[in-house]
This record gives C-alpha cells, sequence and structure tokens, in this order.
C-alpha cells in the first residue's frame, strides 16, 4: 500500500504483463483518519494492490519474495471470460497464424484462434477432447501449440499410415482408462469423421450411398420389400466414445452447407460431423473455427449453424424463408427467384437487423484494424477492365497465338459435348477446369491430365517481373491451383537462376515445415515459393520476408482468395502487401472474376453489422 496512484498503477500494469493477475483494494484513493496527540487527522490517500498472483517463477520484487506462495492448485491464467458489443465499425475477416500465432490486447491478453480455444477447454474443465483440423495443421499447429501453452494436455495426433493412426488411438484409449482425471487430446485430419449411410435389405445385400433406394428400385435391390438403414464409419473409434468437447477446425471446409442431415445429397464429410455431434456430452464443448464460415454464400452459415445448435437450427428451408425468403418454383423451392425463376447466385438477407441479431450469439472475432491498427490495407496492382468497370485491379494478359488457338479448340470440343448431351455435370465441371488449365498456359491433354508446356504469356510476365525487380529484398509468393502449372513454373524460374521452393498436396511435413522456415528467413537466399493454392492457402504463415504475391489463376470464391492473400497479409508483421491477379482476356477466367466480385460485394454488404467477419464458435 503506497500513497502514489502512479506507483500503484505502474506495478499492476507490471503484473499483467507479466501474465499475472492482481486487482486493487477495497479502500484504493480512501483517505485514513488517525490520532495524533489527542487530535484526530485525514491523511494522505492510499493506494494498495492486492491478490497478487503470478505464474510459477516469476517474483518482481525482493521484499515480495519471502511472502510468496505459488499457486499450484489454482495456476494462475487470464482468459477472455467475456466479450460486450463497444460500436458498429467495419471489420474484416482475419486467422491469425504468426510464428507464435499470438497477438495482445490492451489489456495484456494474448489471443488467437488456437491459444483462446485452448483457454476456453481449460476453463471449462474438459477432459476428453477431440480436434479434427485439416491434416497440414495437426502437427504444425495443434499440437505444436498444445505443447508450448498447455503442456498439461496429453497430446495424441492421428497420423500416417492405418496402422500408426490405430496405435495412437489405441494409446488414447489405454491412456483414458490409467489416467482418467487428466485432460487428453486426439488430434485427427478432417477425412477421418466421414461417414455414410447404407440400406439392408431383408437378404442380407448392403447398398452403400444408395440414398435413393427404395422397394422396387432399378438402382438398388429389386425386391419389393423393406430395407433397413445404417451408418458405415471409416473411423469407428471416434463415434463410439463421449468427448467432453470437439473443435473443427477450418470449419468452412467441412461444415458449409445448405443440406439437412436426412438430406439424400448431404456429403459424406458433413453428415459425419453430424453423428460426431451426438457424440458430445450434454453441456459439452461443440467448437467450430472458420475465418470464413459462409464460404462466399451466406445460406451456405446453415451448416455451421446446424452443428453448432442442431436443436435451434432444426430445418434449412424454414431458416431460409425466414432471412432469404423462398417461393415455390416450377422445380421446387427457390431462394429469391429472378424473372425467369432460377435462384439468386449470392442471396442478400431480407432483414439486416434480424440477420445481424440471429447469428450475434455464434459469433466471436477480431478485426486487423483493432490487432494492428497500424497494418495498411491490401494492394491490388493491376488495371480496371473496359468491359468491366465494377470489378477491382486485375493483371490483364493476352494469350499467345499458339496458346489461344488452344483454348480455342477445346472449347469447342467441350461445346460440342455439351450441345449434344454427352456431358453431365461432372463433366462440365471438368471440361472448365481444363479451359482454365489452357488459359494459363499451352499444353496437350494424355487421357484425362493436363500436361502444361509453352508458350505461356502468364510465366512470361512472372519471368520478367522477376527479372525488374532484381536486387529488390523479400521473397515473391507464387500461387496457383494447379499442380503442373506449379511445377511448369518452377522448372522456367530454376532455368534463369532463380532458387525456388514449392508446396503442393505431396509435400510431406517435414518438408512443409522447412519451407515456412526457409521462406521466412532473409538470409535463405531462396528468391521464390510456388505453391498450390489449395494445399498452401490455409494453416501456413508465410509474411517473414515476403510483401508481394502473385496469383496465376483465378479460385472459384472470394473466401478461398482471401485465406490465399492472407498467408502474407496478417498482424504479426507491420507491411505493404501488392497482390498480382494475373487474368487471361476472352477465357472464362473473366467470368470467374467476374462472379468473384459479385460474392464480395455481397458477403461484405450483408455481414453483421456489429461483428463482421470472426472466428465462428459455438457456444456450449
Amino acid at each position: 500500500r503506497r500513497s502514489s496512484d502512479l506507483l500503484a498503477n505502474d506495478f499492476r500494469t507490471l503484473v499483467q504483463s507479466l501474465g499475472g493477475v492482481c486487482r486493487r483494494s477495497s479502500r484504493w484513493g480512501k483517505r485514513p483518519i488517525y490520532t495524533y496527540k489527542g487530535e484526530r487527522k485525514l491523511g494522505r490517500p492510499g493506494y494498495g494492490i492486492s491478490a497478487i498472483g503470478l505464474p510459477d517463477g516469476i517474483i518482481p520484487a525482493r521484499a515480495f519474495a519471502d511472502r510468496h506462495i505459488p499457486r499450484t492448485k489454482y495456476p494462475v491464467r487470464r482468459i477472455i471470460d467475456t466479450i460486450e458489443q463497444y460500436g458498429k465499425a467495419e471489420v474484416t475477416c482475419i486467422s491469425v497464424d504468426a510464428d507464435d500465432q499470438l497477438y495482445v490486447t490492451e489489456d495484456f491478453i494474448v489471443t488467437h484462434n488456437t491459444l483462446q480455444t485452448l483457454a476456453t477447454l481449460i476453463e471449462c474443465d474438459a477432459k476428453e477432447i477431440l480436434v479434427s483440423c485439416p491434416r497440414t495443421a495437426t502437427r504444425a499447429t495443434w499440437e505444436r501449440e498444445v505443447r508450448k501453452w498447455a503442456p498439461s494436455i496429453a497430446t495424441f495426433v492421428a497420423q500416417g499410415t492405418r496402422a500408426e493412426r490405430e496405435k495412437v488411438m489405441g494409446e488414447f484409449s489405454d491412456h483414458s482408462i490409467f489416467a482418467p482425471g487428466m485432460r487428453k487430446m486426439l488430434i485427427i485430419n478432417t477425412e477421418m469423421i466421414r461417414a455414410k449411410k447404407t440400406w439392408t435389405c431383408e437378404s442380407g445385400l448392403t447398398q452403400g450411398m444408395l440414398w435413393y433406394i427404395k422397394p422396387g428400385s432399378k438402382d438398388g435391390c429389386k425386391g419389393n420389400h423393406k430395407h433397413k438403414s445404417g451408418i458405415e464409419y471409416e473411423w469407428p473409434f471416434i463415434f463410439e466414445r463421449t468427448w467432453d468437447a470437439v473443435v473443427v477446425d477450418e470449419s468452412h471446409n467441412l461444415l458449409a452447407s445448405t443440406s439437412n442431415v436426412q438430406s439424400g445429397n448431404i456429403t459424406q464429410g458433413r453428415f459425419g460431423a453430424m453423428q460426431l455431434r451426438k457424440r458430445v456430452r450434454y453441456g459439452g464443448l461443440a467448437l467450430p473455427l472458420s475465418g470464413t464460415p459462409s464460404r462466399s454464400k451466406l445460406t451456405k452459415l446453415w451448416g455451421t449453424l446446424n452443428w453448432c445448435r442442431p436443436d435451434v437450427f432444426t430445418s434449412y428451408w424454414t431458416w431460409a424463408a425466414t432471412h432469404f425468403g423462398v417461393t415455390e418454383g416450377r422445380y421446387g423451392r427457390v431462394i429469391q427467384p429472378d424473372s425467369k425463376g432460377k435462384p439468386a447466385k449470392v442471396p442478400k438477407p431480407l432483414d439486416d437487423e434480424a440477420w445481424d441479431a440471429m447469428l450475434r450469439p455464434y459469433y466471436l472475432g477480431r478485426t486487423k484494424r483493432l490487432a494492428a491498427p497500424d497494418l495498411p490495407g491490401i494492394q491490388y496492382a493491376g488495371t480496371v477492365h473496359d468491359d468491366h468497370p465494377d470489378m477491382g485491379n486485375y493483371v490483364w494478359i493476352d494469350m499467345d497465338p499458339k496458346q489461344s488457338r488452344a483454348y480455342r479448340e477445346m472449347r469447342d470440343l467441350a461445346e460440342t459435348r455439351l450441345k449434344g448431351g454427352t456431358l453431365s455435370a461432372i463433366g462440365t465441371l471438368a471440361e472448365i477446369t481444363r479451359l482454365r488449365q489452357f488459359a494459363v498456359s499451352h499444353g496437350r491433354m494424355e487421357d484425362e491430365d493436363f500436361k502444361p508446356s509453352l508458350p505461356s504469356e502468364k510465366i512470361d510476365w512472372i519471368l520478367q517481373f522477376m527479372l525488374e525487380r532484381e536486387g529488390c529484398d523479400g521473397k515473391i509468393l507464387i500461387a496457383s491451383q494447379f499442380t503442373s502449372i506449379v511445377h511448369l513454373i518452377e522448372s522456367e524460374l530454376n532455368k534463369a537462376g532463380w532458387r525456388t521452393m514449392t508446396l503442393t498436396g505431396q509435400t510431406s511435413d517435414k518438408a512443409r515445415a522447412q519451407l515456412v522456415t526457409s521462406f521466412n528467413d532473409p538470409d535463405s537466399g531462396i528468391h521464390a515459393a510456388v505453391i498450390n493454392s489449395r494445399a498452401g492457402g490455409e494453416s501456413i504463415t508465410l509474411d517473414g520476408d515476403c510483401d508481394e504475391m502473385i496469383i496465376v489463376d483465378p479460385l472459384w470464391t472470394e473466401s478461398q482468395e482471401f485465406q490465399l492473400v492472407s498467408r502474407i497479409h496478417r498482424v504479426s508483421r507491420i507491411h505493404q502487401v501488392i497482390i498480382y491477379r494475373l487474368v487471361s482476356t476472352g477465357t472464362t477466367e473473366e467470368w470467374m472474376v467476374s462472379h468473384t466480385e459479385e460474392q464480395r460485394a455481397v458477403i461484405e454488404s450483408s455481414k453483421p453489422q456489429a461483428r463482421k467477419a470472426m472466428a465462428l464458435q459455438a457456444g456450449r
């Protein structure tokens, strides 16, 4: 207790900055009354700090050392307990993934998705925890962060061959038997929670995934008798246990959907996730984490909300009718149909306030502007197309004549097949994919595989770009959705004398970690990294020594582009980020970027006013 409020406040700040907790005394600022030589007098104001708690091994003052008793039964930890609405402001989706995956608020509380989730799990005393995440994040993010920040949680990572995964799950089961009161976490990749519905007829024949099977159906058993439904799990162990908490990281990859669990077109991943949701004990935690939960279409938020609270969000069409409006069309129910009766590409909420009120209990987020107010916004290089004045800046590239001729031949062949009725929906998507590949470079088809080759005006542009910035500091990140294009770009850069690294779906976890380390090291001698947009678009941080990114081919949705750009535009480093988005004129890429810009405009204008983009986290 001191008479200086400045000293007391500074001491309180010191304790909090070290990760400790303390509070002001109940008599803060009050002036004591005392008697001196029979006369009552009023003393100077007193300012005291009490209930001081510090992490183990930290003692701030020698005078305090003798009286300090470390708290072992109730260890000191500071977490975010509640979040209150402060006001309305424009926000941006973020997913913090710095080297240490941390940022600090003005009150010394360290936060990010992973760490905040760990704090929540510990605070709620979850003993058996299941974490589902992309394969690339099992060890690089979750295992590393748990061991660093919550070493008391026993960690088991199910990865590798089937035998290796079964061994890990067996060890997890044994640990539950011999250490029932200890916290433990099983980390799996998202694919392991897939499940499919099966049908069994009286003869015992099992028809997997025939959702539409009926008595007498030509697609299944032809017998006119009853069929019993069942569920087939690839990893039954996960669905046989009762979990205190289930965490789905990057949940937009799994839960973003408009399908009810009874629907015939529900995916195996979402169906398995809904079955797993039932294995969370009553009062347990179900936490989906995502920076882009809607996947560029607001109606797809339904899948996450339904998983969070299946008791509240019970019917997709009821929910859609309330917030978007549903009309009975010629072929069934349609959301916000146009003049031709077709559903809107990007539906908008009917009432922004009602939409905001519905989402508010399930969103928790923090903007880049708040976390790092000095971080400049993304700068997109290029120009606005004369025929598309409403679109943003892109680098518009005319194809080489040889490449253009090959593209037109492929386009004409696809149109012939389409008009002839020989293309299914999957076949149409495959033809579009081929057109996108030919829009990047010349090449040839070998069976169903595209083999890229030169000429390619986009690759020539990249080589010229590298030449013009020779001698400049920093590295370049180059991204393409096609692995064959990634290898072609890498080969041409190496021929030109540039040192590169690549990351694709075939890159091992060890090589991936080495790429991150080398790319973020200013002294590594690497000039550029060429990555697959999907394999390197999540759960990786590449902003240590990179200010510029080249997106070779457009992505399907604005959320995919946002995730990709966020690999280098992060709050962990204050720097100007420049993005070059290459588009071949007169190709299907023009249609793609036009659709993406439409998505971006609707999503940004329809996000909740108080919390626009956050890691979507369900309550209990």
